[in-house]
């Protein structure tokens, strides 16, 4: 798998807002559930002689219990000062869903 620009978690986001044409989502829906962002993660360690590794599921955080949720992971949170700004000139001051 491509990690574009280094970080997979927002290429992840990418990937499943186009869902129907990356096979990313669990539906194959654009904007769904990303499959692989609601699996439990696993981690690697291997020792100094890279003579041994290790396959152990990561638990902290509760991240074996994570569910990515839809549309509201594929948005941030606006700053509410930013919103009250807005709403000063009479402009769109809505927070995106969720939050």
């Amino acid at each position: 798998m491509i990690n574009e620009g280094g970080d997979l978690y927002y290429s992840y986001l990418r990937w499943g807002k186009l869902g129907s044409k990356t096979g990313m989502t669990e539906d194959g829906k654009d904007g769904g559930i990303i499959r692989d962002l609601n699996r439990p993660v696993y981690k690697m360690e291997m020792t100094s002689k890279r003579d041994q590794l290790v396959i152990n599921q990561l638990t902290i955080l509760n991240s074996a219990a994570r569910q990515f949720t839809a549309p509201k992971r594929y948005l941030m949170g606006i700053n509410q000062s930013f919103l009250d700004n807005r709403a000063a000139y009479g402009l769109d001051n809505k927070q995106n869903d969720g939050y």
